[in-house]
């Protein structure tokens, strides 16, 4: 696996390969896992950069139809929402296309309880996971959007019932609503 591109999440193929994007502010290292169609394991590679947070990786070869998903390094400290479990396959958020049906089995979850404490649980879970697929872009915009650094950014998250329901500039019968 050759360094690759941070910029675009995600699966990227070109005509030489794939490039492949995932971030994680905590990870301390990734896996990309590749899958044949009957679900097995075929190969797996490290993610050899990091880049603001965003583990990247250019896999030359990779072509459109590859199943994938990725098996995340680092902290695991559940109480503290760090659930790090390289046992655990995680679905690329950026998957343009998804395969297998996600499947309950004690083998998803992350930890177990017992006496109160939370115990890590180390089964694999590619079997009951979701993969994505790497998938064409097709044709992207120009623009690559206002590129503003993850440090400056800010999120905010509305709930947009609850935030209009008693405004007063907000009309009664909009209130509540997207409107």
């Amino acid at each position: 696996m050759e360094p690759g591109n941070p910029e675009k999440l995600g699966a990227t193929p070109d005509e030489w390969g794939t490039n492949f994007a995932l971030y994680s502010a905590v990870a301390e290292s990734v896996e990309l896992c590749l899958f044949a169609p009957d679900g097995q394991q075929t190969d797996t590679f490290r993610l050899p950069d990091s880049t603001g947070g965003v583990w990247h990786g250019y896999l030359p070869g990779c072509t459109a139809g590859q199943r994938y998903g990725y098996r995340v390094y680092g902290p695991y400290d559940p109480w503290n929402g760090l659930r790090c479990n390289p046992a655990k396959l995680v679905l690329d958020p950026y998957a343009l296309e998804i395969v297998d049906d996600f499947r309950w089995d004690p083998c998803v979850f992350d930890y177990t309880r017992e006496d109160g404490e939370l115990l890590r649980n180390d089964e694999d879970s590619a079997a009951c996971a979701p993969k994505g697929i790497v998938r064409d872009r097709g044709e992207e915009p120009l623009d690559p959007g206002p590129r503003i650094p993850w440090v400056e950014t800010t999120f905010y998250e509305c709930n947009v019932r609850g935030y209009t329901m008693r405004h007063p500039l907000v009309d009664e019968t909009e209130r509540g609503t997207f409107d």
